[in-house]
């Protein structure tokens, strides 16, 4: 009975980790490499433009890449008769205790990340963060790069990405979901949402940031969709955090 028990637990992790390599990083990873290798070559047109090529380039291509991958996953589940509302629990009644735990938890990580980013990096590395970068673009369509994307695309096709999907292929509110699947995609998601975040070229201690919080944060998201299971939830946290640290760069 034990040897069954530890069988369907590896059986488990294998899924977690197999899955969604499969059907998300897989496609991801090649659509954000095919838009790194053509804003390569857009930094070399003009070295006044780089920088505006280069940032607008990677928001287009992430994008294309979210939701290409939504989009993909929703025809997976159409051709089983599945609707993506339903089985990523997208629920319109929401509980303002649950918005208000997560926002607060959300507000200490804001506070970490505000005086690390403001108060101790300047000390060391002068490399501008990713927000940083998007409020000094000047390129084209500035509205998108500077608010559709961070503030409200970005939040939700991540979620329905790193929380919903994640969370649906490995079943974690199956009735026999256990709580090492639950605590796997936890931390397998925050990981993949962090890492997705680091800079090119950027000094440590800003790659730290750009890892630390965003890992912190997917916790935080991820917890909150477990014990909601509501997507609308993190996704809502989401654009606050966003917002938040956008509304205080920009002072």
């Amino acid at each position: 009975m034990k040897n069954r028990r530890v069988l369907n637990e590896i059986t488990n992790l294998l899924k977690v980790i197999y899955l969604p390599s499969l059907v998300v990083l897989l496609p991801l990873s090649i659509l954000i490499f095919a838009a790194f290798y053509l804003t390569l070559i857009a930094q070399t047109t003009s070295s006044s433009s780089s920088s505006n090529n280069f940032i607008l380039y990677s928001v287009l291509s992430m994008i294309a890449s979210n939701f290409t991958v939504i989009s993909i996953y929703n025809s997976r589940l159409r051709k089983k008769r599945l609707s993506m509302v339903k089985e990523l629990k997208f629920e319109a009644k929401l509980q303002v205790k649950e918005i208000i735990i997560s926002l607060l938890l959300v507000l200490l990580i804001f506070i970490f990340s505000l005086f690390a980013t403001h108060v101790i990096k300047p000390i060391f590395f002068e490399t501008a963060t990713t927000t940083e970068k998007l409020l000094n673009y000047s390129g084209a369509f500035p509205f998108v790069v500077i608010v559709l994307y961070p503030l409200i695309i970005a939040p939700i096709t991540e979620e329905i990405i790193f929380r919903g999907i994640s969370g649906n292929i490995l079943g974690v509110f199956n009735k026999e979901a256990t709580k090492i699947t639950k605590i796997t995609f936890v931390i397998l998601s925050s990981t993949v949402f962090a890492l997705m975040h680091l800079q090119l070229n950027a000094d440590p201690f800003t790659n730290f940031l750009t890892f630390f919080s965003p890992f912190i944060s997917g916790i935080v998201f991820s917890t909150s969709y477990l014990r909601s299971k509501n997507i609308s939830y993190p996704i809502i946290t989401h654009i606050a955090y966003n917002s938040l640290v956008f509304l205080f760069s920009a002072i």
